[in-house]
């Protein structure tokens, strides 16, 4: 309801771009709470769909995050695995749970030096959000 009013003002004030804007995000969310439905190999999949966009790494790893009692056997053996190239997105995800699992799974990942270079700039980026010392 209150997108809907969103929705209606910015198109009074003509802004067409933040409209597009709202529009785009409500659809990502709805995409991605479909593949969260698929269980764990959706979750694995829309991890490896997003890894090539800033934009789509966000937009998952935020909606991931907030459906964390779905997601969050799969989102930590996902970026537990080096060898799954989901791990990126699930390391971000990891930066919005402020739990001790997290923080420490991420500090073994910053720290790693076989991960590669992304995952483990992911991983400090992470830990920046949380505020880990």
């Amino acid at each position: 309801m209150a997108t809907i009013a969103l929705l209606e003002r910015l198109a009074r004030r003509g802004d067409e771009r933040a409209a597009r804007l709202v529009i785009e995000r409500i659809l990502s969310d709805a995409l991605v709470d479909e593949y969260v439905e698929r269980g764990p190999a959706g979750i694995r999949t829309v991890c490896r769909e997003a890894c090539g966009s800033e934009t789509a790494r966000d937009v998952v790893a935020r909606r991931l995050a907030m459906v964390k009692e779905r997601t969050a056997a799969t989102v930590y053996r996902l970026a537990a695995d080096p060898s799954d190239y989901g791990d990126r997105v699930a390391v971000r995800v990891l930066g919005y749970w402020d739990e001790p699992a997290a923080v420490e799974l991420l500090m073994r990942i910053a720290e790693d030096p076989a991960r590669r270079r992304e995952v483990r700039d992911e991983a400090l980026e992470a830990l920046c959000r949380l505020e880990s010392p």
